[in-house]
């Protein structure tokens, strides 16, 4: 099976930018996979595509509304080094994310977002076009890259472990009353401390 990556060529004209990669948080014990980004000529727009992948003990779907949420944040901050100040994210057509300016500005991009594996990592990975100059939209041509981008290359989601297999089994198996409120209320607890990585300490 290829590598994972995002299925996404910059318009004909771009060239290769020196973007800065968003801030990967310690606490999940993210890498980055790969990560490029491109301007277009007159350095009007630029797009970034990258995944970035986190160690987990096998897959459960509770886990995908914050993997995903994750991942939403990651092409926001993404956009943010694009244009240079912070941005807002929204719900767009064909599965993309729109960017704003914050507080309810004008449209100054889109953003795709996918969730992936590669053996015993999830990965997140997104591709962004943004205006440098804002409040001019980024070209219709950088958008259209974005919205029929693809995934290629991930693993099959890896088999939970037997810890996490029977902490999920908890969670949504709870005995009646108030008693099964705590054992809820714990068991999620330690189903996101499963998922998540200690920060390697410094010494």
């Amino acid at each position: 099976m290829p590598p994972l990556a995002i299925a996404a060529e910059a318009p004909p004209g771009w060239v290769e930018a020196d973007v800065p990669r968003p801030q990967l948080s310690e606490s999940t014990g993210a890498t980055w996979t790969t990560f490029h980004a491109w301007r277009s000529p007159d350095d009007d727009a630029a797009m970034s595509a990258g995944c970035a992948g986190a160690p987990i003990p096998g897959w459960v779907e509770d886990m995908r509304p914050s993997i995903s949420g994750r991942t939403v944040a990651l092409a926001g901050a993404a956009a943010e080094r694009i244009v240079g100040h912070p941005v807002e994210t929204g719900d767009g057509t064909e599965g993309a994310l729109v960017i704003r300016e914050v507080g309810g500005g004008p449209t100054i991009g889109n953003a795709r977002t996918f969730l992936g594996f590669e053996g015993s990592n999830v990965e997140s990975c997104f591709v962004v076009c943004a205006a440098r100059k804002s409040p001019n939209a980024a070209s219709s041509a950088c958008n259209e890259v974005v919205v029929h981008a693809s995934l290629s290359g991930s693993d099959p989601a890896p088999r939970p472990s037997l810890v996490l297999r029977a902490v999920t089994w908890a969670v949504h198996h709870p005995s009646g009353s108030a008693a099964g409120f705590a054992v809820v209320t714990v068991l999620a607890g330690m189903l996101a401390i499963a998922t998540r990585r200690k920060p390697r300490s410094r010494g």
